[in-house]
């Protein structure tokens, strides 16, 4: 289709829409729709994908559920470990990591709905010519140039979506590794608690068994004891000796861990830990497995996957359909800016697949196969 340009001081038609004002332009695009719509190719997305099993109504131990608890460790009570954990989530790397997955996410599927809406943009330009004459002649041109695709098969809706559902998969994740940062936090820090305790009790049995053996060397010496209880007693002393470096190196351990998982470099900060182990909450609701599926952050992300695939389908299908693009400038061209010189044109075009030696057909088959591996690995999980 050409571009129809008019330069007159009347426009006719009124828009200068002059490529459209033939009734077979019409035709045919309604003729081109209809086939397109009865033949009803496209690929419908569902909005809720199951398991490939039969999930059980109910576990055989199940009790009432709750909603799980964001800050599950505040059960515990302890000060030192509610500061750790808000340490470490300002300061872990590994949850930074997640937060710009979810910022590049969040521009990308914006990136992809500004597809569905039209793109404008300016052009001005000056320029001088000379004839054989030297006469100097001037042109000036000011316009402004959109172009849209229209959305006839859901093709670039599909595409936001996919990204919309990978925004939320990547949320996920994020949540997945708070629960697994919160959890290893606390188990270090529980487990830095059990060796401190465990360093105090062998110290005070050293303290005990030095005395105890100055006792039966005292004995030994008055005749009240034998040399066999002096060498056992020492042996005693020795293994508990032996004890003490190798849980002084396990706290040790314990601490460069938590200063690692809270986002600092080991031994340039002193970690305040309580010299008691907190009480036991009470144990967690087990729920029925549908609860489950939707408490945890790491199914919800697969979950989410998945619906972005099925939406990639959906797309890869839309891609073997016909595309109508708009295209239109207006704006002046000429020796200078006027309205003798207003110009406005617009154009069609319809871009039609016809033969890619099986590309796009083959792209659809391989977005199927990836959901169903997404479905397996779901599944398994």
């Amino acid at each position: 289709m050409s571009n129809c340009s008019h330069h007159s001081r009347k426009v006719s038609p009124p828009w200068g829409l002059c490529c459209f004002a033939r009734p077979r332009f019409f035709k045919g695009i309604a003729l081109l729709l209809c086939a397109q719509l009865l033949a009803g190719c496209g690929h419908h997305a569902s909005s809720e994908i199951q398991p490939a099993v039969t999930v059980p109504a109910a576990f055989s131990q199940a009790r009432q559920n709750t909603a799980p608890e964001r800050h599950w460790w505040k059960s515990f009570q302890d000060p030192a470990l509610n500061g750790l954990l808000e340490q470490a989530f300002g300061s872990s790397f590994t949850l930074k990591q997640g937060y710009a997955r979810i910022r590049q996410a969040r521009i990308s599927s914006g990136q992809a709905g500004s597809e569905l809406y039209p793109n404008l943009a300016s052009d001005i330009s000056l320029g001088s010519s000379w004839s054989k004459d030297g006469v100097q002649e001037k042109r000036y041109q000011a316009e402004v140039n959109f172009s849209w695709e229209l959305d006839l098969w859901q093709r670039l809706s599909a595409a936001e979506k996919a990204l919309s559902y990978e925004t939320d998969s990547a949320t996920a994740d994020l949540q997945a590794a708070a629960f697994l940062l919160s959890a290893r936090i606390a188990e270090n820090y529980l487990h830095l608690i059990e060796q401190n305790l465990q360093l105090d009790l062998l110290q005070q049995q050293q303290a005990a068994s030095s005395i105890f053996l100055e006792l039966i060397e005292l004995r030994f010496a008055n005749g009240d004891a034998s040399v066999v209880d002096i060498y056992q007693q020492r042996q005693q002393l020795a293994s508990i000796r032996t004890q003490l470096p190798i849980v002084k190196i396990q706290a040790l351990l314990l601490k460069n861990r938590l200063a690692v998982l809270i986002g600092n470099v080991p031994g340039t900060g002193g970690l305040k830990v309580a010299d008691r182990l907190p009480e036991l909450p009470p144990g967690p609701d087990i729920g029925i497995p549908a609860d489950l599926l939707l408490n945890r952050p790491d199914l919800r992300s697969i979950h989410k996957q998945l619906l972005a695939a099925d939406q990639k389908i959906a797309e890869a299908v839309a891609d073997r359909l016909p595309r109508l693009n708009l295209t239109g400038s207006t704006g002046y061209a000429g020796a200078q800016l006027s309205s003798d010189n207003f110009f406005m044109s617009i154009m069609g075009d319809i871009f039609m697949p016809l033969i890619d030696w099986g590309k796009r057909k083959s792209e659809v088959a391989k977005r199927q196969y990836y959901l169903e591996e997404l479905l397996a690995t779901y599944t398994q999980t």
